[in-house]
């Protein structure tokens, strides 16, 4: 099952640790980009559940990474291990009968 909330906290938490291995902090990251750095702190650490697409699209673009590959990993990052274990098993089984 889905859960947005989940998976927000995710992509939030995407950004921080791009920043960090990066070994940034969030001022220079903030200042870079225009913004206050308890705004970003918020931002990725998923406080700010309203934040718009825009700043996700200039972190992005600042850390020259794909936003969808960033959903996509916060997708399976979000994504309940039983769930996953169910998608492993169905494909197990269809290469099975291959």
């Amino acid at each position: 099952m889905y859960n947005s909330e989940r998976h927000y906290y995710q992509v939030c938490q995407q950004f921080r640790n791009i920043r960090n291995e990066r070994s940034q902090t969030q001022k220079e990251v903030a200042d870079d980009l225009k913004m206050s750095a308890p705004y970003l702190s918020d931002v990725e650490n998923g406080k700010r559940p309203n934040t718009s697409l825009l700043i996700f699209l200039k972190l992005a673009e600042y850390y020259n990474v794909r936003f969808a590959d960033i959903l996509n990993r916060a997708e399976v990052l979000s994504t309940p291990m039983q769930i996953l274990n169910k998608e492993v098993k169905k494909h197990n089984e269809i290469d099975r009968t291959r």
